[in-house]
């Protein structure tokens, strides 16, 4: 995924960088802090999960592990967290 925001104009792009307690997968930075900062986490399924509940445990997993310390100490104060799962050809994202 962060080779296909390479090159965004708008956004700084950190793969797996470490923040809070953890990795996250992917964090995207908008150039000014008084905008917005993503925070993304991937999962894929478990066996006999669905995609919706691997993509709350990847949102559950941003929270719990703090992955959105970095941003607020760059000073961004709009953090937009998802959580996306894939499974097989099913892709599902929850938003926080």
């Amino acid at each position: 995924m962060s080779g296909l925001l390479a090159g965004n104009i708008y956004y700084e792009i950190k793969s797996n960088r470490e923040t809070g307690d953890g990795r996250s997968d992917l964090a995207l930075y908008q150039r000014d802090s008084a905008q917005n900062a993503i925070i993304i986490e991937f999962k894929v399924c478990r066996d006999n999960e669905n995609a919706d509940e691997a993509a709350k445990r990847a949102l559950n997993q941003i929270n719990d592990m703090d992955y959105e310390a970095e941003a607020r100490s760059r000073g961004y104060r709009n953090i937009i967290k998802y959580g996306v799962a894939f499974n097989n050809k099913v892709c599902f994202a929850v938003t926080e």
